[in-house]
């Protein structure tokens, strides 16, 4: 901590110990945890940056100490490249005056300013092709560091050194170093957050600097900031998911794309700008269109299953499978878009709705943990608060200026006037003082005072003033709908989106649900979320929020795996019909035209599976509607993987054949796609050897019922099919089982279907496998059937799968004893005879 700082006075002048010729001459910084101080070998002139750590700032187990002072002079070293700083040495340094003994190293010093420091005396120098060698650099050093298995664990702003150019250079470059690795344990705020977000928020502050609309930009420098923006900021580098990202952690692969952004941005202006897509298959996620509103409008399909709850007069947490068109719908539906493409006439809207991502809330509030000062509660309700009404009145005064422009102007000084009493602000002595640019201004910089006084929340020698409570939010709607006659009948929906756990920490969210979760006849708020998990239903009051009272849950993944074909059909058909047309002379116009159709019999499929018999099992439309989980951007990507292994666009309009592509080629590729989905299960984060091993162990169990039991209450006896789990009762799990049940549903490998049963007069969810893996495992997609499991199995399943298969799987005709079990009287019973 800063207060165990010493006093740089017994260090100046010194020499450091067993280094007789090295003088500490001059003190560089004073960071939270050490003193930096320049010193210089007085017998070459070689200068070193030597850090001094207190031995209270140090850890307090002895083994705990040794591990760092380990790991903060070997990490550096061991990453070989030229962006970090090794250190030279570490030593201990005995002080008499205050006798206490301190930790030092000894680095190369570095000539140049941090990067923190550096954008905030040098904005102008803040340029798009410094932020592409920022990063370049960043995903080299993530490469190195990835394969040595080591990661900084400290990166930020200040430990970002922007390295003065050679004086010798003919044309110098930016370049940056990287100090203080593996020193996190002891110096580190950042909560455990990786290497990838950090850069993020680095990235943020470079893309803040700049003006993206200057005219000093050029439309090459929008387009790439444009890409940094919503790709690489809003979606690669926060992003740990590569089942959603192939990108997420793959510093490889981010390398390469911020090389191809130049070569990338010819391309969009020879091929883009008159078609719109390259492909059918581009933009399968909608952040990835960023502004493009003409093209989200033109993809967007109103056959979107569940979009009638949406639209409903009702608080709703949506969620549901990342990819399954969560953020397409929320941005379809606000006026700012309606707006944008035309869609905006006043008979036409039943609501004003308000979109709002989640992104800047995030960067703002990093690792939020409530303060327990009471004034500082309302802090991130004050930046949400007035992000939300800086959105709504710049989307208000567009609308109305092109719909209502006499009223507006009527009306706009007086509306300006109760507001700023609303907000209890007092308005600037300027002439636009009563208009809503400069209310507008003014809520930007309220999000700023909210920013700059989080770091210091936890700080009771802080003065904090006075912030925005929930109330203020049902305040202004009341004013606007008072003020403007034309928004009387149209309540606000506010569309806040990627409204997750953990970048909304459940610290936060408590602290948000006071207005999100608050009912009310002028507003609404719709939130998305990645998954049921990822959503408190609590706030921080003690209140407790429960579904159908407070809130409707719509689970897009349940939805679409309770809806037949039938309904999800004339969805995908929509989707890829829009697709198709907006690709210039595209090879086929239909779905039915590409990969055809053909009915599915369940019971003949396991028949055939059972057998071993070679067909082409799963084909065709029907097949893809069954196989969909409500994770549409894996359809995309589906249906694009097929054309991609025929040999592109070129090899479809060469063929005749109906349809374009054969049935036993759609198989195979959708086979390997769910085999190279599990290997991404395998590659995410700390469970995903585990959360691939459940899936397989659950799988081969499924596999071997399918193979060896029949489904005894159907006529015909067919093979027994069951891609879901049906809990026999209620159940409570260990630590680190409801840990891997989170991570399955959180990563939507599993979803869970609160519509459940049990036998023994207990309302239990089921889990649903996702149906995207089934061809791996070679089942059927009948939704008949499910592995009945006790409160044991389950936790065995998610604690030591291979022991939960050994113990349930059939092997042969005559392991169908081991599937008997007494029930609670002591009767052996068959499990299985008496399921729906």
């Amino acid at each position: 901590m800063r207060k165990h700082l010493p006093d740089p006075v017994l260090f100046l002048g010194h020499y450091v110990p067993g280094h007789p010729r090295v003088r500490v001459t001059e003190l560089i910084n004073k960071g939270n945890d050490a003193l930096v101080f320049r010193a210089v070998n007085e017998s070459t002139g070689y200068e070193l940056a030597c850090r001094i750590v207190p031995p209270e700032n140090l850890p307090e187990n002895k083994e705990a100490r040794q591990e760092w002072l380990e790991a903060a002079k070997r990490i550096s070293n061991e990453v070989e490249h030229s962006a970090a700083v090794p250190c030279q040495d570490d030593l201990l340094w005995e002080v008499t005056d205050d006798e206490k003994t301190y930790v030092a190293f000894l680095f190369p010093f570095i000539k140049g300013r941090n990067l923190r420091d550096y954008v905030k005396n040098n904005r102008n120098e803040i340029t798009i092709p410094f932020i592409e060698k920022f990063l370049v650099t960043m995903f080299e050093l993530l490469y190195a560091m990835q394969q040595r298995k080591i990661e900084h664990g400290d990166l930020h702003a200040g430990n970002v050194i922007v390295a003065d150019p050679a004086e010798t250079a003919i044309e110098p470059e930016y370049s940056f170093k990287i100090i203080d690795f593996g020193v996190h344990h002891v110096t580190s705020s950042v909560g455990g957050q990786s290497d990838y977000h950090r850069i993020a928020e680095m990235l943020r502050l470079l893309l803040g600097t700049m003006d993206r609309n200057g005219p000093e930009i050029s439309a090459q420098d929008k387009y790439i900031w444009d890409i940094l923006r919503d790709e690489f900021l809003a979606r690669h580098l926060i992003e740990d998911d590569p089942l959603i990202d192939q990108l997420a952690r793959n510093p490889r692969k981010l390398y390469s794309k911020i090389r191809d952004l130049r070569t990338a941005y010819q391309r969009y202006v020879e091929e883009r700008e008159q078609t719109g897509m390259v492909t059918p298959f581009d933009y399968p996620n909608c952040e990835q269109m960023g502004n493009l509103h003409l093209l989200l409008d033109a993809l967007y399909s109103d056959r979107f299953l569940g979009l009638s709850q949406i639209e409903a007069r009702t608080n709703l947490v949506l969620t549901g499978p990342r990819g399954c068109g969560k953020t397409t719908v929320f941005r379809a539906l606000s006026l700012q878009h309606k707006l944008k493409v035309g869609k905006d006439q006043p008979d036409n809207l039943s609501y004003i709705g308000i979109y709002y991502r989640c992104d800047d809330l995030y960067f703002a509030f990093p690792r939020f943990r409530r303060s327990e000062i009471p004034e500082a509660i309302d802090i991130p309700m004050h930046f949400l608060i007035a992000s939300l009404v800086r959105e709504t009145l710049v989307t208000i005064q567009g609308w109305a200026r092109k719909h209502f422009s006499e009223d507006f102007r009527r009306i706009e000084s007086q509306a300006c006037r109760r507001l700023w009493q609303a907000f209890d602000l007092k308005p600037p002595q300027t002439p636009d003082a009563m208009q809503f640019d400069s209310l507008i201004a003014r809520l930007q910089k309220e999000r700023s005072r909210a920013t700059r006084k989080y770091p210091v929340q936890h700080d009771p020698k802080q003065g904090f003033g006075r912030y925005f409570g929930p109330q203020y939010l049902k305040q202004v709607c009341q004013v606007l709908k008072e003020e403007f006659g034309f928004l009387l009948r149209h309540p606000f929906y506010f569309f806040i989106d990627d409204y997750s756990d953990p970048k909304i920490t459940t610290d936060l969210q408590e602290n948000l649900n006071r207005l999100v979760m608050h009912r009310d006849s002028d507003c609404y708020f719709k939130i998305s979320t990645e998954s049921p998990v990822s959503f408190v239903p609590r706030d921080i009051d003690g209140k407790s929020y429960v579904e159908t009272r407070e809130y409707d849950l719509l689970n897009l993944g349940i939805r679409y795996i309770r809806s037949g074909v039938e309904d999800k059909l004339p969805f995908l058909d929509s989707l890829f019909e829009r697709r198709f047309r907006k690709v210039q002379n595209y090879s086929v116009t239909t779905l039915d035209e590409l990969i055809g159709d053909k009915k599915r019999n369940e019971n003949e499929l396991a028949r055939q599976l059972r057998d071993r018999v070679p067909n082409d099992t799963y084909s065709g439309r029907t097949t893809l509607a069954a196989l969909c989980s409500g994770d549409i951007h894996y359809m995309i990507r589906l249906v694009g993987s097929m054309v991609a292994e025929i040999g592109g666009v070129d090899a479809l309009k060469s063929r005749e054949q109906s349809p374009k592509i054969d049935y036993q080629e759609q198989h195979r590729v959708v086979k390997k796609n769910a085999g190279e989905f599990l290997n991404s299960v395998r590659m995410l984060p700390e469970v995903g050897q585990r959360l691939a091993d459940i899936v397989t162990a659950f799988g081969n169990v499924a596999r071997s019922y399918l193979k060896y039991r029949t489904s005894k209450n159907q006529t015909g006896k067919p093979p027994y099919q069951a891609i879901r789990i049906e809990p026999y009762e209620s159940f409570e799990l260990h630590d680190e089982a409801a840990k891997i049940l989170k991570a399955l549903l959180r990563y939507s490998i599993f979803l869970e279907d609160p519509r459940g049963k049990s036998r023994r007069g207990q309302i239990v969810p089921r889990y649903h496998l996702r149906r995207y893996l089934i061809p791996k495992l070679n089942l059927t997609l009948s939704g008949r059937d499910s592995i009945p499991l006790k409160s044991g199995e389950i936790e065995q399943l998610l604690t030591d799968p291979k022991k939960f298969e050994d113990q349930k799987r059939i092997r042969g005709p005559e392991d169908r004893q081991r599937m008997h079990n007494p029930d609670e009287e002591g009767h052996t019973k068959d499990l299985l005879s008496d399921l729906n």
